[in-house]
């Protein structure tokens, strides 16, 4: 969309970066938004090579909100850092289907992000945003916690079973899954926002699954070793470049 392609030449202009890569990271990247949804876009950028020269740290984060339009972006040092942790925002990111710009200099850690996926503390991760958005929801019964509950509920059953980190797309998810078919049409409501009249045997669903998933993560190893020269040459390219 040429709205946020514009406001991504500002910040680039503003703050006197290079943005590698933006993204689309909130509801409409997940496929469940609303006619009145804002654009959560999120994006990994550059400073100029002297920037990284300081013996003092500096701010990684530029935030910016332009009409409907919510910016944050990580600096390149940061993601990487974070990428080898294998840290969960930062693979959604990656993994979103709405991509407003990439650069070709940026694949090299795209290759990363497969590399370096950690299944057990994803599946951790996942599991106790579900657990307290089922929590969320047994409080305030307000819709909105369930479907997070959900989105958490897809996400665990993918990961668990490919160890890769799935489309965004949480319907096309939905399809893919052994979740019974009652459940499934529950699901499907939730995804267009529609009202549940009886929520409890979803509710009650995603809760007892997503325990079974804890109890397997538990006994996860972690298969994949940081290469940390490999990590530092794809840095030192990138801020050089």
């Amino acid at each position: 969309m040429e709205k946020i392609k514009k406001a991504l030449r500002s910040i680039e202009h503003e703050r006197n970066v290079e943005i590698l890569y933006a993204c689309e990271a909130g509801s409409r990247a997940f496929g469940y938004e609303s006619e009145h949804s804002d654009y959560d876009v999120r994006f990994i950028y550059t400073h100029p090579r002297e920037w990284y020269l300081s013996l003092f740290d500096k701010r990684d984060v530029i935030e910016s909100t332009i009409g409907d339009i919510e910016l944050h972006g990580w600096d390149i040092k940061k993601t990487l850092w974070l990428l080898s942790k294998s840290n969960p925002t930062l693979l959604e990111w990656l993994h979103s289907q709405i991509i407003y710009k990439e650069s070709a200099k940026f694949l090299p850690v795209r290759t990363l992000a497969t590399e370096l996926i950690k299944v057990k503390p994803i599946l951790f991760h996942y599991v106790k945003l579900g657990k307290g958005n089922c929590k969320s929801f047994r409080k305030t019964a307000n819709q909105k916690h369930l479907l997070y509950a959900l989105k958490s509920l897809l996400l665990v059953q993918w990961i668990s079973v490919e160890e890769t980190m799935p489309e965004m797309n949480l319907t096309a998810l939905l399809e893919t899954t052994n979740i019974p078919e009652e459940i499934k049409m529950y699901s499907y409501d939730l995804l267009n926002r529609k009202p549940i009249r009886n929520p409890e045997p979803v509710l009650s669903y995603i809760e007892t699954v997503l325990k079974g998933y804890e109890n397997k993560a538990k006994g996860l190893l972690d298969k994949n070793e940081i290469d940390k020269e490999k990590i530092d040459r794809i840095y030192r390219k990138l801020i050089e470049d």
